[in-house]
């Protein structure tokens, strides 16, 4: 018998002081440990190549399909 997997997908924005900069791929996951291991690796990435005048103050932001925010991580 095969399971049903419902996934969903998620967008992983960077805000700071009103300047946001939006994910318009995302990635689709299907549960809750899946989006935060997705934000991990993407924290990583955005910490080691961001080109928006440093790192710092910038907050990760993920948001679901229907622009609900999820998850805010300090960079």
């Amino acid at each position: 018998m095969q399971e049903n997997i419902v996934t969903s997908r998620y967008y992983f924005d960077v805000e700071k002081n009103g300047e946001i900069v939006r994910d318009e791929c995302g990635v689709e996951a299907g549960n809750v440990s899946e989006i935060i291991e997705q934000a991990k690796l993407g924290l990583e990435e955005l910490r080691e190549t961001l080109k928006l005048g440093g790192s710092e103050g910038w907050t990760l932001v993920v948001r679901d399909d229907r622009n609900t925010k999820l998850l805010r991580l300090s960079m």
